[in-house]
């Protein structure tokens, strides 16, 4: 089923579908060093512009 698909099911049905592939992600980015410290970049970089934008 395509992203595209998914996206026009019902948010329950959505829900359904993406709930074990999100506590999976959630769960590399525990454990996996280099995506937490992406993860962290990334999250610096846009408070950053947002801080820019708003500043």
């Amino acid at each position: 089923m395509s992203l595209q698909e998914i996206a026009k099911l019902p948010l329950e049905e959505r829900h359904k579908l993406i709930a074990p592939y999100v506590a999976a992600m959630a769960e590399d980015f525990l454990n996996d060093s280099e995506l937490t410290e992406f993860s962290v970049l990334d999250l610096e970089d846009w408070q950053r512009m947002m801080n820019g934008c708003n500043g």
